[in-house]
């Protein structure tokens, strides 16, 4: 097994802050510690180090929440097993984004360069600007890309949705964030803010699900709604 590690060290082996290593041992993917000579002491087995770097890797790589990786460790065996599971399963990472230039992003989207400082000035985007080069982060690209689905489905000039109409979006999604971290501060109180962070992260992507689809649920309640008030008043 090796020596036994404190939380700062094992920490440090496995490139994992600590409040998210702590986050994984209170949601139960870690065993608990190999030893505890008093209460605020608590000492790790190396071992763990492996298990938290793939966990991580779930999490970055494959986007997995935390209840699906629980149940992938605690259905096997071993780290091997599950990563045998993996590759059985062909389970593909979603495509990872990286930062592009001016001339790549406009060549990709369809958009053109006008659109693009639109959306700038509109604090969709925030590039990089050095020298004559201009790169957009791999956020600006996915928000490039989505501007770009919503152009080819419809949502466009030529049907009179402009871009300015899109800082509804920005200002919704705004206003709910804010609300969003009261909500966190309310519930955590004076926790450090590496534990608040490690749970936004780790919720992120069964937060922004249920966001996805509340507003389906919402719109198509709301369209059926105005259908059938459309049939009454005929």
């Amino acid at each position: 097994m090796g020596e036994l590690l404190k939380m700062s060290e094992l920490a440090a082996r496995s490139g994992v802050e600590k409040s998210t290593i702590q986050h994984y041992l209170r949601e139960g993917l870690l065993p608990e510690p190999a030893e505890r000579p008093h209460r605020n002491m608590a000492y790790y087995s190396p071992d763990l180090v492996a298990r938290i770097r793939l966990i991580r890797q779930l999490q970055a790589e494959r986007r997995l929440p935390l209840g699906k990786i629980k149940q992938l460790l605690s259905g096997h065996a071993n780290l091997d097993e599950v990563r045998r599971w993996l590759e059985r399963q062909d389970l593909v990472p979603e495509p990872v984004l990286h930062p592009m230039s001016r001339r790549d992003l406009l060549a990709e989207s369809g958009l053109d360069g006008s659109q693009l400082d639109e959306l700038e000035a509109l604090g969709f985007l925030r590039p990089t600007r050095r020298s004559r080069s201009v790169l957009y982060s791999p956020n600006d690209v996915a928000i490039v890309r989505s501007v770009a689905a919503m152009h080819r489905a419809g949502l466009n000039e030529s049907n009179g949705f402009a871009l300015d109409d899109m800082r509804l979006y920005f200002d919704s999604m705004r206003s709910l964030v804010v609300d969003e971290l009261a909500l966190f501060a309310r519930a955590l109180g004076e926790e450090p803010r590496e534990k608040v962070a490690a749970l936004a992260e780790s919720g992120l992507e069964g937060t922004t699900a249920l966001v996805l689809a509340l507003r389906r649920r919402i719109l198509m309640d709301m369209l059926v709604e105005g259908t059938d008030a459309g049939a009454e008043g005929a």
